[in-house]
């Protein structure tokens, strides 16, 4: 069955070329260059997942992406040159299934995408099986390690989400909205946290934690083997959180922290801390101002880059003559050298270290 992909993305090089990357006989492809272009498509067409820049002429993305999360749960990548984390947190709280940032590679955008539209295949699925795990959506019946459970018909909603989105976080507006659509069942804000208690503890196997996994602050995840890291985290934040404390009231002490059990963020952290001769207004000023030069800059030079990248691989892929294919692939290897230009955390850049740290 022919797949509709919507591209929207104001750059027509890019946006054309995205779909010369994914052509297929299976895909049928739409380019919306303007926000209200993309609009008129979803109204007018089935569509099958969306490709979906983040700074468009006349709006953004993101009140596009709520628009379609409201109607639908189809898969949307978000490509844009927003590489900031606050950025991709944001799309993925508001219900984005992936986020690329240019430049980026021809391999990796089909890979994306074959595995978003595999996924969505399992969704339509009534079954579910994983090690320890057997569930029936259909016939309502759930096993765990091939005993049965009782579920309830808002634990059994709660369950479809998550393990139909592997690894994917789910906000808790999301579930909430998925599981009390009308807001008849719904009890009060802490109905979804008992509903996720209870769940937990009928889905708990010997010798391994329940699945769903909490990502504070946002929602839940279906993920197994994570527990250790998630201890981890929430070890390396409290700990983080103290230091900022005793920064703020004046009591810190480098020597007081065992800096071998602290991750990199905490390293960094602290010699901010006990370096920095600038106030905090001072500071955040500064840090802002090159930020936002380092953004102007990455930003304006990502798009042309990924046109670059993606034309040349597309070229490689062409019938060429030897002499051919060797300037292919010195169109691409040149354009890669590039990348540096447009790295997705700055602070590994020696020049922006300097400037950070002074």
């Amino acid at each position: 069955m022919e797949k509709t992909i919507l591209v929207v993305e104001d750059d027509r090089g890019l946006n054309q070329g995205v779909a010369m990357a994914l052509k297929n006989p299976m895909y049928r492809f739409l380019s919306a260059y303007t926000l209200k272009e993309a609009i008129e498509y979803w109204k007018d067409n089935q569509i099958d997942m969306v490709i979906l820049d983040i700074n468009l002429p006349d709006g953004s993305g993101y009140g596009f992406l709520e628009s379609v999360r409201k109607e639908s749960q189809i898969p949307v990548i978000m490509l844009t040159a927003n590489d900031m984390e606050i950025d991709e947190v944001r799309g993925i709280e508001m219900g984005a299934d992936d986020y690329i940032t240019k430049p980026f590679s021809l391999m990796v955008l089909r890979a994306r995408v074959e595995r978003l539209f595999a996924r969505a295949g399992r969704q339509e699925g009534k079954e579910f099986q994983e090690e320890g795990y057997r569930f029936s959506f259909d016939r309502q019946e759930f096993a765990v390690e091939g005993k049965p459970v009782v579920l309830s018909k808002t634990e059994q909603k709660l369950l479809r989400m998550l393990v139909t989105r592997p690894g994917q976080t789910l906000t808790r507006e999301i579930l909430n909205e998925g599981i009390w659509q009308e807001g008849s069942d719904y009890i009060d804000e802490n109905a979804l946290s008992v509903t996720v208690a209870r769940l937990r503890k009928k889905l708990k196997l010997s010798g391994e934690e329940c699945p769903i996994r909490t990502v504070y602050g946002i929602g839940y995840v279906w993920e197994r083997g994570k527990e250790d890291e998630h201890i981890e985290d929430r070890r390396t934040l409290k700990r983080l959180d103290e230091m900022l404390t005793d920064a703020i009231e004046g009591r810190f002490e480098e020597g007081k922290y065992d800096e071998t059990e602290l991750s990199r963020l905490e390293s960094r952290w602290k010699q901010y801390l006990t370096t920095s001769k600038l106030s905090v207004e001072a500071a955040r000023r500064e840090r802002t101002d090159i930020k936002s030069i380092l953004s102007d800059i990455s930003h304006q030079t990502k798009t042309p880059l990924s046109n670059i990248i993606l034309y040349s691989e597309l070229l490689k892929e062409q019938p060429l003559t030897p002499e051919g294919l060797e300037i292919a692939d010195q169109l691409g290897g040149q354009a890669k050298k590039l990348e540096f230009l447009t790295p997705g955390d700055w602070s590994r850049c020696p020049g922006w270290r300097a400037i950070f740290w002074k």
